[in-house]
């Protein structure tokens, strides 16, 4: 699966998180074998949020596209949650009104194969694949898009569930 980041929207606009959920997973449906059980748990009260679109639907599809290669041939799940997530409150300097630092939450999980302990360190780096025909740059762009957006993305993994969980401010 091969992105075209040459034009990926240099404009953020308010849009809605699940439906881009649901436009990467409808773009992976080819690669997905149907044994692999989609479940959507979304949280209904989301507001919308100002993020580029195309380059939010570049990042979950990556991170579903590891998920659908984790599971490979066997029979196996992909759970997309969302939730909002109340911040700390946080005072600014010279101004008298806090502003809370809520943001919404993205948690793609699968039940695949994990990623090693040995990667750990490496998986946003750039150009680091365990695939042999991938060029390693997925999650690495993913990372700086997350970024780019002031959000934040970090996973948790072992040999039987591995979960991404972006952070997007509100």
């Amino acid at each position: 699966f091969e992105f075209d980041y040459t034009n990926i929207g240099s404009y953020k606009k308010n849009e809605n998180i699940h439906e881009l959920v649901r436009i990467s997973v409808k773009n992976l449906n080819k690669f997905l074998n149907k044994d692999i059980e989609i479940i959507e748990e979304f949280d209904p009260s989301l507001p919308e949020i100002k993020i580029k679109k195309k380059s939010m639907i570049i990042v979950i599809t990556n991170i579903l596209k590891n998920s659908i290669d984790s599971i490979g041939n066997n029979s196996g799940y992909i759970r997309m949650k969302t939730n909002y997530i109340l911040g700390p409150i946080r005072k600014l300097p010279n101004i008298k009104k806090s502003e809370p630092k809520n943001h919404i939450s993205i948690i793609i999980e699968d039940n695949g194969s994990g990623i090693d302990k040995k990667n750990f360190n490496s998986i946003f780096m750039p150009f680091f694949s365990t695939k042999s025909e991938n060029q390693g740059v997925g999650l690495y762009l993913s990372r700086k898009i997350v970024n780019e957006h002031n959000g934040s993305i970090e996973f948790q993994s072992d040999e039987s569930k591995t979960k991404f969980i972006i952070n997007l401010p509100i």
